[in-house]
């Protein structure tokens, strides 16, 4: 029975420590620590004192879990990440609606999922862009959106 607190405590623990920390440390270990709870508990019900004798394979559960979840979940997380665009880079390639006329000499205004952003158009384009025609963001210069009429 004692093994139950044990692994409940390094369950709790690895817990806490992933929630408290910004990148993925110990998920693996509550992993394993789970799956060693469970089979403590099995034993435990079925064998009474004796499944103190299988700590030795409670240990090795623990290690074989976390190894597994580490190889197998891990790249698939750090892929998933790459593919999430952040902060102003994510608003890349996003349709708005032109508020002030924009032209190659003078910044205009459109809104862009509810926020207003100041816009100027990309170097290579000579035409203007008027008051309610859709244009969509290339790039992000400073505070700037980089826009081109969106076809």
């Amino acid at each position: 029975m004692v093994m139950v607190y044990i692994w409940l405590a390094v369950l709790l623990a690895s817990i806490i420590v992933e929630l408290a920390v910004p990148a993925l440390v110990s998920v693996w270990f509550a992993a394993g620590a789970f799956v060693s709870l469970i089979l403590t508990s099995i034993l435990t019900i079925f064998m009474g004192e004796d499944a103190l004798f299988f700590i030795w394979l409670e240990i090795l559960v623990f290690v074989i879990v976390s190894v597994l979840t580490v190889i197998l979940i891990r790249p698939l997380i750090l892929n998933r990440r790459k593919e999430l665009k952040t902060n102003v880079d994510s608003m890349i390639g996003k349709v708005g609606i032109v508020e002030d006329e924009i032209s190659k000499y003078v910044f205009g205004t459109a809104k862009f999922d509810g926020l207003v952003w100041t816009c100027k158009l990309a170097d290579d384009i000579d035409e203007t862009i008027e008051s309610n025609e859709l244009v969509e963001i290339i790039e992000i210069d400073g505070n700037k959106a980089i826009v081109k009429k969106h076809k």
